[in-house]
This record gives structure tokens, sequence and C-alpha cells, in this order.
């Protein structure tokens, strides 16, 4: 699968967490678009959410041990959130292990 098809289908999962209807701005989901901050009402517990549906959409097995694509917390305790584009990268990463 490439990346860009990767993408494609990230934001079409994303797109339904998406909290439009209830009353934010609309946000075009891109591939520089950092979910958590970036969309309005995804939050760090969505992106849990969101994770599980990713494994489903992208058949991750279980033992591949993905608990959130969205974030990761450096040795420093600071957390980085990931773009679109970055956890295509994630997951083309983890299909390919």
């Amino acid at each position: 699968m490439k990346k860009e098809e990767v993408v494609r289908q990230l934001i079409s999962i994303l797109s339904e967490f998406k909290a439009d209807d209830l009353g934010a701005d609309p946000v075009e989901i891109v591939p520089t678009t950092i979910p958590i901050g970036g969309i309005p009402g995804f939050d760090s517990l969505l992106g849990v959410v969101a994770t599980t549906h990713i494994t489903v959409a992208f058949d991750i097995p279980d033992d591949k041990g993905v608990d959130n694509l969205f974030g990761n917390t450096k040795q420093n305790g600071e957390v980085v959130y990931f773009s679109v584009d970055q956890i295509a990268e994630k997951i083309m990463k983890i299909k390919k292990d």
C-alpha cells in the first residue's frame, strides 16, 4: 500500500471524528493536520478510540502493541503529537515489521 493511500484512508477515518455537528468551525483534514489540537473536539481520549478504528481498518494485529498512534511521550515528559502524514508513516512501518 502506498503512503498516499494510507493518508487518504486515515483522512476518511478521522473525518468520522470531526466535531462539525457540535457547533465547531469546520476543519479540512489534510496530511499536515495534527489531529490532537488540530481537529476541534479531538483529544487524546478520542485518539485512543480512533487508534482502534485505524488498527481494524489497516488489519494491524493486536500483537503489534499499538495503543495510540497520535502522540508519544518523550523521556523528559513532553508529549509530541503527530500529523496525519507522520501517522501514515507509523502505520506503514508497523505493517512492514
